[in-house]
């Protein structure tokens, strides 16, 4: 009656679902360009590699400056996926 509640899922593990659920449906789009879940998963994946090759991880904290675009959500998953 009293178990822990588990534990909710984190953003990378919901986007990661929804990127395997409908890969070719569109994610983000911003200024008349889109991105599908498959190209965002695959951007913030490459983002995620170069910040863990940095040392970022869990813990770490990620400083972010960017304007208002496509991108700006390609890092933002990033760091989440790096784990920081």
């Amino acid at each position: 009656l009293t178990a822990p509640a588990p534990e909710p899922p984190s953003i990378p593990q919901l986007f990661a679902s929804q990127a395997v659920a409908t890969p070719d449906a569109v994610a983000i789009s911003f200024a008349g360009r889109s991105l599908t879940y498959r190209e965002l998963d695959d951007a913030a994946n490459r983002y995620a590699h170069l910040l863990s090759g940095c040392g970022v991880g869990p813990g770490t904290c990620v400083a972010l400056l960017l304007e208002r675009s496509d991108r700006a959500v390609v890092v933002m998953l990033a760091v989440l996926k790096a784990g920081a």
